[in-house]
């Protein structure tokens, strides 16, 4: 056997394990991050396999599978090394703040967030138009305020991205909360990163999500009548929340991907899934989803569409 099949075999196999284990609910899909961190071994293995197979010692070319395995086995050591918690908060020191008061005069707001790599909260507030805490390992991030008529746009931007981070051993944390007064759109970019996005109690009309390697947890609330979401992720875990009652509306563009909707009664009409209420809900939700590997729970939370719910 010559040291390409055994190397694309052992990859095979490893991946294969990896997902069984996945979708048995054995590991949880969370280690993709830690492994997608390591991807560069890759193309070492690749390396050393093309450098012997050049030279006389041409039996070292099949270090390569060994490289491939002793990854997954580094990985593993991280992800196994690290506790998780299932709180969708964390406490820190902030060594930056920054609040914006609310105005008479603002109708909407627009948080327009590239936060890079961390954890990420996000939550709501009934006394300020927006209050984040901030806690970089490097320099501050940059926040930014513009107004064009009544719609205020608040930037945060990291400016540490080019820093090396292991994903679960990132210390920089971020929590931010925005008003549960007015209209809110969300806009988040990352690359490697847990986010805790708590937004039952926002008026939330728009999100879009663009992450790389990550843990998204999402609750939806009732205060707005129609919420529009767009997701982009790639090896990512993806658990949201919806109220009881809410018309459910999924469309999923996915590669490999574990989806489970549990009493969520969704049928297929066309390229999408939706609840049979969809049409005439009082609350409907529009997800528009393109995963790579990833595992996607849509669940209901403990919150229900009643009257006078919005």
């Amino acid at each position: 056997m010559s040291p390409g099949n055994l190397r694309t075999g052992v990859f095979l196999i490893i991946t294969g394990v990896i997902l069984l284990l996945n979708t048995t609910g054995q590991l949880a899909w969370a280690f993709w991050v830690d492994l997608i961190w390591l991807w560069p071994m890759l193309l070492i293995a690749l390396g050393v396999e093309k450098l012997f197979l050049a030279t006389k010692v041409k039996k070292l070319a099949y270090l390569s599978s060994l490289i491939l395995v002793l990854t997954v086995v580094w990985a593993w050591a991280s992800y196994a090394g690290v506790p998780r918690a299932d709180e969708p908060t964390y406490d820190f020191d902030a060594d930056f703040n920054q609040t914006y008061p609310l105005d008479s005069t603002v109708e909407a707001l627009v948080a327009d967030i590239d936060f890079g790599a961390g954890r990420l909260t996000i939550g709501s507030t009934p006394d300020q138009l927006f209050d984040g805490s901030f806690y970089s390992e490097g320099r501050r991030p940059r926040v930014t305020m513009s107004k064009h008529r009544g719609r205020v746009t608040v930037r945060i931007r990291s400016r540490d991205q080019k820093r090396f981070h292991w994903p679960h051993k990132m210390k920089n944390r971020w929590q931010v909360k925005l008003t549960d007064r007015l209209p809110v759109r969300l806009n988040i970019d990352c690359g490697a990163a847990r986010l805790r996005l708590n937004l039952a109690d926002i008026r939330l009309e728009r999100f879009n999500i663009d992450c790389g390697a990550s843990e998204i947890d999402l609750t939806i609330g009732v205060k707005c009548p129609r919420v529009n979401g767009y997701i982009d992720c790639g090896v990512s875990h993806v658990d949201i929340r919806i109220p009881r009652g809410a018309g459910l509306r999924v469309h999923r563009d996915v590669a490999i991907s574990s989806f489970r909707s549990g009493e969520i009664d969704l049928r297929k009409r066309g390229s999408y899934h939706e609840t049979e209420n969809f049409e005439d809900a009082a609350v409907q939700i529009n997800l528009d989803v393109d995963a790579g590997v990833s595992a996607l729970r849509i669940s209901y939370s403990d919150e229900a569409v009643g009257p006078g719910a919005i």
